[in-house]
């Protein structure tokens, strides 16, 4: 386990390094209301992109939030 954590509103999360095996990080998180949402503005996002944009601008304050929340930069974050 890479990393247990738990966003400011309570949704726990943990990462599992597969870097060697997958070549990524793998992710576990309780599927909440709000970080689903999250999940398919970026579905969304990424459908039909050709790569020619590679850095983009998420606008909305609810998105910003999400992703600050999902980044783990906040008090509730902790690595093993």
């Amino acid at each position: 386990m890479a990393l247990e954590a738990c966003t400011a509103t309570g949704t726990a999360f943990a990462m599992v390094d597969a870097t060697r095996e997958l070549g990524h990080m793998i992710e576990f998180y309780e599927p909440q209301a709000d970080l689903l949402k999250f999940y398919r503005f970026v579905k969304r996002a990424a459908d039909g992109w050709d790569g020619a944009e590679p850095l983009r601008l998420l606008e909305t304050r609810a998105v910003h939030r999400a992703a600050f929340i999902h980044s783990g930069k906040h008090h509730g974050t902790h690595q093993r």
